[in-house]
């Protein structure tokens, strides 16, 4: 009970703020914080119950959670932490299988989560409500000295007012290699978000991307790392909105 990372995917709850944790410097861009350009509500304030069950070789993971809807102001969205600005509750879920035994090491699952949510101009006047609907899979692996990790989303979005329905999709994929405390790794991220969509369109970061990462991570200890990464963005033009709901030219 309280404010916790949206268990969606596994990304958001398994590196949390530790990011000498995870092996790249920084998170998918699409998942990332909210006032750092995310474009999901990786923060919810509510009630989480999660639970694992051992099936056979391997564990049943479950998460549900239902909380404060998210709203998008100064262009980024606000898990309206200490206030919820409408009744449009964000409910989700996230159901996984851990394997163990001789394929030990694979996750695998599948997540969905839903809200409305209010989009506000500067002077904190209502610009357009969006029914949020995401749901889709996601994959983990980590034994034998490699690490993989893959989610995937599918938005199907509608404009409260109008009753509009908007399809988009994003992923990413990363592959990492140890070489003793050396871990090279490649990520590909691409999100092809519809441009009518209220929701990412009031969004800074709310337009379509491809992304291209390669680095490495050199583990100095259990505490500390030194991390070298590069990467490639191709972002493609969008119609945006700006603080006071106006389109940005």
């Amino acid at each position: 009970l309280g404010r916790f990372h949206t268990p969606f995917g596994l990304w958001n709850t398994s590196f949390h703020h530790g990011a000498n944790l995870q092996t790249s410097i920084f998170r998918p861009r699409f998942v990332d914080f909210e006032d750092k350009g995310g474009i999901l509500p990786v923060h919810t304030v509510g009630v989480w119950a999660s639970g694992k069950s051992r099936q056979g070789t391997g564990k049943i993971t479950y998460d549900l959670y239902l909380g404060n809807g998210p709203s998008i102001r100064q262009r980024h969205l606000d898990p309206n932490t200490f206030i919820d600005d409408d009744g449009g509750k964000m409910l989700g879920f996230n159901l996984g299988y851990e394997q163990a035994g001789v394929l030990g090491g694979w996750t695998l699952g599948i997540h969905g989560f839903g809200a409305t949510v209010n989009a506000f101009t500067s002077t904190a006047a209502l610009s357009n409500r969006t029914r949020l609907r995401a749901a889709g899979a996601y994959f983990g692996y980590d034994a034998r000295d490699w690490e993989a990790i893959g989610e995937y989303y599918h938005f199907a979005n509608a404009d409260v007012a109008t009753g509009i329905r908007h399809s988009s999709n994003a992923w990413f994929a990363q592959l990492g290699r140890a070489f003793g405390s050396l871990t090279p790794f490649v990520r590909f991220e691409r999100a092809a978000l519809d441009p009518g969509d209220n929701y990412f369109r009031a969004q800074q970061t709310g337009s379509s991307y491809r992304r291209s990462v390669v680095g490495a991570r050199y583990a100095l200890g259990m505490r500390s790392s030194i991390k070298l990464e590069l990467s490639s963005t191709s972002e493609s033009p969008m119609v945006q909105l700006d603080e006071g709901g106006l389109l940005v030219p």
